[in-house]
């Protein structure tokens, strides 16, 4: 998978998680009866996963199946602002060339912190497709984060993409 492809689908799973995030049918969280800051996690969307992926370790096709669940965690403490959206996604596949059974599991995490004026973005991502079999396992890792200061400069900008086979 190319670096802009590796990209895009990362923004597009924040952008889906963002806009999921505005959706009208999701009922707000109700505040905390006490000034406690923590707060859990709270399904917004579980539902089907259809969709097929491409194995570059084996150069295989692979239709997978399986579930996707998105929550949601908000914390607003006096004077700032702290969201986090997880996508978790679960299911299995046949490969079309192999016959191989393929798992995966696929994990997002996506954080937005507002502190005062200065503000961060990170997005954390681990994907797993596992075979059985010698390099068979596409593994893709993904490290994002993005810091502003008042003047809306940018702070901190860390990217870190790692794709293996094994």
């Amino acid at each position: 998978m190319s670096r802009l492809s590796r990209l895009s689908l990362s923004a597009l799973c924040s952008a889906t998680l963002v806009l999921a995030s505005c959706s009208d049918s999701a009922a707000p969280l109700d505040p905390p009866e006490t000034p406690s800051f923590a707060a859990a996690f709270r399904d917004v969307f579980v539902g089907p996963l259809v969709f097929d992926f491409f194995n570059g370790c084996t150069g295989e096709l692979v239709p997978l199946r399986g579930t996707v669940q998105l929550r949601e965690q908000s914390v607003s403490p006096p004077l700032t602002f702290h969201r986090t959206f997880q996508l978790i996604q679960n299911g299995s596949g046949i490969g079309e060339t192999s016959g191989r059974l393929y798992q995966f599991h696929d994990s997002h995490v996506f954080q937005i912190n507002f502190g005062g004026f200065n503000s961060e973005v990170t997005e954390v991502t681990n994907a797993f497709v596992v075979a059985p079999g010698p390099a068979n396992n596409a593994t893709l890792q993904l490290l994002l984060h993005v810091a502003l200061n008042a003047s809306g400069e940018t702070t901190a900008f860390i990217e870190k993409v790692t794709v293996t086979c094994r």
